[in-house]
């Protein structure tokens, strides 16, 4: 589905604070006499694109989902007003992940017991702004619960298991690109109950 027109709002130009900006880039933007920065929305993206889904259950206990997405992306960004004039930057084709894919699948034993897995991927990306590379994203992950019945009420307890390909960064802390949020591999039990 095309999107046109999404705006970007970036800060801008560095200016001397107590000294007035000589230009607001929106034209109906009142610069601030006491920030160096200034904000505007002078940038623009289109983004078109395909979502494919597979939604596949041969039995009433099996499911297998399939997702993928495309997107191209193009636009300007406005990065810098020095000098009065706008810098733009017209190559943001890295502001979105250009492809992204799940897998699912899951099966209930008669027991009860159901047993499913998916897989993530994300592209890299990189923050408009003049923002930091997101690097690709993998995850997966397992599931195992078990469905009981007891007096008045239902429930399931599971044993799930997160990210069992490996942690993968989140995002990083500028300008000394510290790791700041890594995701690692993690399992916990997770346990529901629905009354009647």
């Amino acid at each position: 589905t095309p999107r046109s027109d999404a705006y970007f709002a970036s800060p801008l130009a560095q200016g001397t604070p107590g000294k007035q900006c000589g230009l607001a880039a929106t034209g109906d933007y009142q610069p601030s006499l006491r920030s160096p920065w200034l904000a505007a929305n002078a940038g623009k993206a289109t983004i078109n694109g395909l979502e494919v889904n597979l939604d596949f259950r041969p039995t009433p206990r099996d499911l297998i989902f399939l997702g993928y997405g495309y997107a191209n992306t193009y636009g300007q960004e406005a990065f810098l007003i020095q000098d009065g004039t706008i810098q733009t930057r017209n190559s943001i084709s890295d502001n979105a992940a250009s492809h992204t894919f799940s897998i699912l699948g899951s099966h209930r034993f008669d027991s009860g017991i159901q047993i499913s897995s998916a897989y993530y991927y994300v592209g890299e990306m990189v923050w408009s702004g003049e923002g930091d590379l997101v690097p690709t994203f993998r995850r997966w992950d397992v599931r195992l619960g078990k469905q009981f019945t007891l007096p008045g009420m239902d429930g399931e307890i599971a044993l799930i298991g997160q990210n069992l390909n490996g942690g993968h960064v989140d995002f990083f802390n500028a300008p000394n690109r510290d790791l700041v949020n890594r995701w690692e591999t993690r399992f916990f039990l997770q346990a529901s109950l629905g009354f009647r």
